[in-house]
């Protein structure tokens, strides 16, 4: 695939790292992306770069926070403009969980 051969997986691979969650979400969903229409070339690439312990090791924060809506626990308000809030907790996990799922 192009987009492999591009680096393409190596630069969302570093936007995985950005401070800012809204980064790492939109890079989470193009991964999830790549890995929907992705053929064996695209698995491979995302294999060899470890992107699955990466996005795996995102889990448990976002665990957290999604026992901290279900289980009502007031969330402070946005104090940090990179701070998430319910909506892209959801959108978060969702990316994550289709990235693994698409790549089983």
């Amino acid at each position: 695939m192009e987009l492999v051969k591009a680096g393409v997986v190596e630069a969302l691979l570093h936007l995985l790292a950005d401070s800012r969650y809204d980064i790492q979400i939109e890079a989470t969903a193009a991964l999830r992306n790549l890995a929907i229409v992705g053929d064996e070339t695209v698995y491979a690439e995302l294999i060899s770069k470890n992107l699955m312990q990466v996005l795996l090791s995102k889990i448990p924060a976002l665990s957290l926070h999604l026992s901290n809506i279900l289980n009502k626990v007031v969330i402070s308000p946005k104090v940090d403009e990179n701070a998430m809030d319910i909506e892209s907790i959801f959108n978060y996990s969702e990316h994550i969980i289709a990235f693994v799922w698409n790549l089983m």
